[in-house]
Formats: C-alpha cells, sequence, structure tokens
C-alpha cells in the first residue's frame, strides 16, 4: 500500500482511571497492521491500576513511552504528549476506544494520496445498545484545499449555516480530535486549551489546526471505534461554568474571523454555534438533578 519508507506516527493517549478498557485500547494501537508508531500515554493521576497496565505495555513494546503527572485535565495531558511526539504525524485517542487493526495503514496512504496536513476519517459509536457507523458530508479521497478546505472543514468546524441548521445533533461531528490524522511539525506548534475556558477543547484546536493547514483529505476505508461509556448527555456532566466557556469560545472564533479575514458567513456560524448549544444547555438543566431553584438561575442566565 505504501511506497518508500513509512513515516513514524505517534499515538497520544491521555490515561486517567481507564483500567477497565485499557487493555483493549492499547493492544488495538500495538496490534496495528502499520508497525512504525509511537505510543506515548500520559498518566493524568489516576487512582485505579491504570498506571500499572500502561507499565505493562511499556515493558513488552519498546514503542510505548510512559509518562506520569498530577490530574491536570485531558488538554493538559494532551498538551504533555505534544512535548513528546516525534512522528511526521500525530493521531489522538480516548483511552477508552480502539482502533481498527488497518486504521494507521489507511490515514497513512490516503496522507501520501493527498499529500495532505490532515486526514479525516469516520467513527463508529460503540454502546451497549450496539454499533452505529458515523460518516460525513464528505467526498471521499477528494482532496480539499482553498475555498473547498475552508467552506466543507472550517466553516462547519464553526458552525452550522444554510441547511446544516436543520442537523443540530450533528453540530460536533467533526469537532474532535480523534478520528483524524495530523501533520506533526503544524500539531506541535499549538496547543489544548483547558475545556472549561473555551468549552470545547478539540473544536478550537482542529480550527486553529485547520487554518494552518494547506490540505486535507476524508476517508471511509477504515474507522475509529469511539466508545459512549454512558449514552446520557450533559445531565450529569452539568457544570455551571458551561455557558460562559461557550461565549468566550464565540469570542475567540469573532477574533480568529478578524484577523484571518474571514467571510461573515463564518461570524454568523459561530453565533449559530453558541445558539444551539445554549438551547441544549437549557433542555439538559430541565432534565438535571439541581434544585428547582438552581434551574430557574442558570435559565434565566441561558436565556440573557
Amino acid at each position: 500500500m505504501l511506497k518508500g519508507a513509512p513515516k513514524l506516527i505517534s499515538v497520544i493517549v491521555p490515561v486517567y482511571n481507564a483500567s477497565k478498557y485499557l487493555n483493549r485500547t492499547l493492544s488495538s494501537v500495538l496490534n496495528q497492521k502499520y508497525e512504525r508508531l509511537q505510543l506515548i500515554l500520559i498518566d493524568d493521576g489516576s487512582t485505579d491500576d491504570s498506571y500499572d497496565i500502561c507499565q505493562k505495555y511499556l515493558q513488552i513494546d519498546s514503542r510505548v513511552q510512559l509518562f506520569q503527572q498530577e490530574n491536570s485535565g485531558v488538554s493538559s495531558a494532551r498538551n504533555r504528549g505534544l512535548e513528546h511526539a516525534t512522528g511526521e504525524y500525530i493521531i489522538f485517542m480516548d483511552s477508552d476506544d480502539w482502533l481498527s487493526e488497518d486504521y494507521l495503514a489507511v490515514l497513512a496512504h490516503s496522507q501520501i494520496v493527498g499529500q495532505a496536513d490532515l486526514v479525516i476519517a469516520p467513527f463508529v459509536r460503540e454502546s451497549g445498545k450496539g454499533s452505529f457507523i458515523n460518516t460525513f458530508n464528505l467526498v471521499p479521497d477528494r482532496v480539499l484545499s482553498g475555498s473547498s478546505l475552508s467552506t466543507q472543514i472550517l466553516l462547519k468546524l464553526f458552525g452550522p449555516v444554510g441547511t446544516n441548521l436543520k442537523h443540530p445533533a450533528r453540530l460536533d461531528d467533526i469537532s474532535s480530535v480523534w478520528g483524524k490524522l495530523y501533520k506533526g511539525d503544524i500539531a506541535r506548534r499549538l496547543s489544548f486549551r483547558n475545556i472549561d475556558e473555551v468549552g470545547s477543547e478539540d473544536l478550537l484546536y482542529n480550527i486553529q489546526f485547520v487554518l494552518e493547514s494547506d490540505r486535507a483529505i476524508y476517508t471511509e476505508k477504515t474507522f475509529y471505534h469511539y466508545f459512549k461509556q454512558n449514552e446520557q448527555s450533559l445531565v450529569h456532566s452539568f457544570r455551571p461554568q458551561m455557558l460562559d466557556s461557550w461565549i468566550t469560545l464565540e469570542s475567540v472564533m469573532d477574533d480568529l474571523v478578524v484577523k484571518r479575514s474571514l467571510p461573515q458567513e463564518f461570524r454568523e456560524a459561530a453565533s449559530n454555534r453558541l445558539a444551539v448549544n445554549v438551547l441544549n444547555l437549557s433542555r439538559n438543566i430541565c432534565s438535571s438533578n439541581l434544585s428547582f431553584r438552581n434551574k430557574i438561575i442558570y435559565l434565566k442566565k441561558s436565556s440573557q
């Protein structure tokens, strides 16, 4: 499939109390058909057996590197991983997900075919209720550059406009950093901000990456397996600062519109993203375990 010497791919996995699923995750990386990889594990202060499991893989496979830090969150762990990633290309994984065995090989091949800075693949949503394949409204194997990269990838990251407003549930289809292959020298120039600051650390990282990229390509020939352990949405992860962080995110995107001289459509998209997030937040406040008084307080705040 690949011509010439294969390029090193760094796989960054933040780990926090993931012992129940970690063996499956790490085995799926180390058993890839594409063998030239660097697996970087960042133990983010786990209190279960996760670190011991990571140590086991460190001892049996020289491609594994393990680092430990006090619990600081996924953004901090990914930034730590970027500091140690030496690969020409980088992927990010969550510690309870897994990869199809040809995942890296297919993404590496697509990168070569498209000479792409970014390769995007669909994902399979895995849960106790079964598996659901999530593909994107992109033409497979078509190189996106210039205006097509801007309108088909960057604009979708900013938010929904036009007919995409009819599908608010797909707001974050391509926002995650997992399910993608990143050119290393661009990825290492960027960093993740804390989710409490910007609401979606993945989204902002991807926006910044695409703004620095020239070419992207989408393939449907392999899958990232996203394990949704808890099918309930924000009800159990409700954070009072959510609304403030989303407002900050919109402000950051507005600044990018000005600095990068993007069309006004991007500002509209960012505003629509905030509106959809506020609607979802209101719904989740109502179905949460908050007291009636606190529900009213947060609903009033979200409607201002």
